[in-house]
């Protein structure tokens, strides 16, 4: 946690995070490599190159130490609230191919939100029950209409800046990076970071295609962006070392309105920097966030000097200025 992990690019990002864990999930998927997950299904064990894939997981014995599988009885647990003839219905979150059970971290990654499922959109498995016991199963699939099944996003492009640093500081550092800017997405910036300008005194780079999305989880964080006195983009940014041995180069991690992101970030001892948004980007994180989050209201504490002395079980205490104590010498 916490380590400058250099991952550039999508999916070069996401073959190293592979490699990693395929190294230390060795042997169970040790003959799967990026390349080969992408050409197709592999069913693991794999442990090597040639070996097409295991459907069984134990053929002749299970690792115990006598081979055999150890069965443990277990009593069935009821829940404790019943289906009846007045709510005969069962709730749960269940879960789809792609994200593991309501999406609320698995929809973060660009990857498996943009794959394509039978369950992509909402869906809904009903089972109405009797107090006697199940009737029958209802099967629906209930979507969104798409105008609300999309979620709320825009994609950016991240402007980074390399400029002398003034004043004493320059003693110690000649350069520094910043965040220049934070641009509307435009087809004309391509898919591929680039330098824009280089010169002695500057250097202008172009990160292109981040998206922005707001999460109805996250609906407090920005609530809390857009009702301050400056809204703003969030930036995380890295320096990450350059292919040829030159110096290090400012490169975007990740893009939120999010305060709560931020807040994250800066636990996380990393480098967040930020930059206004438009007029109409606050207005659009209003309109979010009053539709999915509600302010508590603010309640008026009672001052601690009305409050009642307790001691530390609890138990109520008075306090006299009156000096006598028992055994005491009494004042003239």
């Amino acid at each position: 946690m916490g380590l400058n992990w250099p991952y550039t690019g999508q999916h070069d990002g996401v073959a190293a995070v592979y490699e990693e864990m395929r190294q230390a999930m060795a042997p169970v998927i040790g003959g799967i490599d990026w390349a080969r997950l992408n050409a197709g299904s592999v069913t693991y064990p794999c442990v090597n190159a040639d070996d097409p894939g295991q459907p069984i997981v134990f053929h002749d014995q299970f690792p115990t130490e006598d081979g055999r599988v150890r069965l443990v009885p277990a009593g069935l647990i009821p829940a404790n609230e019943q289906p009846d003839d007045e709510y005969p219905m069962v709730l749960i979150t269940g879960r789809q191919l792609e994200h593991w059970h309501t999406g609320s971290m698995t929809r973060r990654a660009t990857v498996l939100d943009g794959a394509r499922s039978v369950w992509q959109d909402p869906g809904v498995q009903i089972l109405r029950c009797a107090s006697g016991g199940c009737a029958h199963r209802i099967m629906r699939r209930m979507t969104l209409p798409p105008q609300l099944s999309a979620r709320p996003q825009f994609d950016v492009a991240v402007l980074m800046r390399r400029e002398p640093v003034q004043g004493p500081m320059s003693r110690w550092q000649a350069w520094r990076w910043v965040l220049a800017d934070v641009v509307p997405q435009k087809a004309s910036f391509g898919a591929e970071p680039r330098c824009l300008r280089q010169s002695d005194h500057e250097a202008i780079w172009l990160y292109p295609n981040w998206t922005v999305a707001l999460f109805k989880d996250d609906a407090e964080g920005y609530w809390l962006n857009a009702t301050s006195p400056a809204p703003c983009f969030f930036v995380m940014w890295r320096h990450i070392d350059a292919e040829d041995g030159s110096e290090p180069v400012a490169v975007p991690q990740a893009v939120s309105l999010s305060y709560h992101d931020a807040g994250r970030w800066l636990d996380a001892q990393e480098t967040v920097e930020t930059i206004p948004v438009a007029a109409e980007v606050v207005a659009w994180m209003q309109a979010f966030a009053a539709q999915h989050f509600v302010p508590e209201e603010k309640k008026r504490q009672r001052p601690q000097s009305f409050q009642r002395l307790t001691d530390r079980f609890g138990q109520p205490v008075s306090v006299s200025t009156d000096s006598k104590r028992k055994g005491a010498r009494p004042t003239p």
